[in-house]
């Protein structure tokens, strides 16, 4: 296990069903792509994302699709049983 990140999409206002199933097998194909949830609300989907270097990285390859709209991270805090969370000052790639 590496860098997780929940990756929260909103997807662009006309997307219909045939283009909403291509952009799942779109994030299905993605590396470090754990798992997508389509849900209500704010955003569309849920998108749970590993990484054994940058969630950004992963993130920065689904912006390019021609269907997202948005994307915001949350990152996993305590990744990796670190005695510190993100925003501390320490430095580490895990704060920063």
């Amino acid at each position: 296990m590496g860098l997780r990140a929940y990756l929260l999409l909103e997807t662009v206002d006309n997307l219909g069903k045939s283009d909403l199933e291509k952009a799942v097998k779109e994030l299905e194909n993605t590396p470090g792509v754990d798992f997508i949830d389509l849900v209500v609300g704010s955003k569309d989907m849920v998108v749970m994302v590993d990484s054994a270097i940058s969630v950004e990285s992963i993130a920065n390859a689904i912006r390019r699709f021609g269907w997202v709209k948005d994307i915001e991270i949350l990152r996993i805090a305590n990744p990796l049983g670190q005695s510190h969370f993100p925003g501390d000052a320490c430095g580490c790639e895990h704060c920063r």
